[in-house]
């Protein structure tokens, strides 16, 4: 499900065990519209979906990702990584990018090189909305980013910096993000942790959850950072895993 700007569209790509799709860029529900925009479901029950080229991308918009059970679920790996993984992307500048992604019952497994976002608004327009969350289960694994080339997790980031072009000049653009990591593993070597962050317009809001099986590393960590955003930074009890940063800002966090 995807469009050019106008209009609407809905797409569902049903992956059996006969399936082997290679490409560069796998758009999920993308391309907001003021006539509603663009849905999409990726239904896994079996295959393969393999990205290659430079600047891989994996994107959700307004989409959903549903994994049969007993199905094992791969994107990227230790050694030919996804370059971004996007959910609830909006870079159309208007309408609600929304993907909510569960995994508690799935087996999946995420290897990301460069960018982790979890509710993200482009620099597009000045009324975006992004509303995106990732729930991992403990079948779940994600590692993102390494110590040579470490990678960036937003959660929650809105960058828009545009206006309404009239009277007050209006920015109604928000990005909001959660990352639930209480169960699974998430592996993060970062050069940069944004939970809730703005360019100076709109509003953010991010949380991230650690559980036990957390292990991140970042060269700055920003939580709340920027005029109307928030950021929940949450550590289970007795936790067990690792989380350090070199600085920490803490506005609205």
């Amino acid at each position: 499900g995807q469009t050019a700007g106008r209009g609407t569209a809905n797409g569902t790509l049903i992956m059996g065990d006969g399936t082997a799709i290679t490409t560069p860029t796998a758009n999920i529900g993308m391309g907001g519209t003021f006539e509603g925009g663009a849905t999409g479901t990726l239904d896994v029950r079996g295959g393969s979906l393999t990205f290659a080229g430079a600047d891989t991308s994996l994107n959700f918009g307004s989409g959903s990702l549903i994994i049969t059970d007993g199905i094992s679920f791969a994107v990227g790996d230790a050694t030919d990584r996804l370059t971004h993984l996007r959910i609830g992307y909006n870079v159309s500048g208007i309408d609600l990018a929304d993907t909510a992604i569960d995994l508690t019952k799935d087996d999946f497994s995420a290897y990301v090189a460069d960018e982790l976002s979890v509710g993200r608004v482009a620099n597009v327009g000045w009324q975006a909305q992004a509303d995106g969350s990732l729930v991992l289960g403990a079948d779940s694994l994600i590692d993102l980013g390494t110590v040579a080339a470490p990678a960036t997790l937003n959660i929650g980031w809105n960058e828009s910096t545009g206006d309404s072009g009239y009277y007050q000049y209006l920015n109604f653009s928000s990005a909001i993000g959660l990352l639930d990591a209480k169960e699974g593993t998430l592996t993060a070597e970062l050069s940069e942790l944004n939970v809730g962050q703005t360019a100076g317009r709109g509003t953010a809001n991010g949380t991230l959850i650690m559980g036990d099986g957390v292990t991140l590393n970042s060269g700055i960590a920003n939580i709340g950072v920027g005029t109307g955003a928030t950021g929940t930074l949450t550590l289970l009890d007795n936790f067990a895993g690792t989380f350090a940063a070199t600085t920490t800002n803490l506005d609205n966090g």
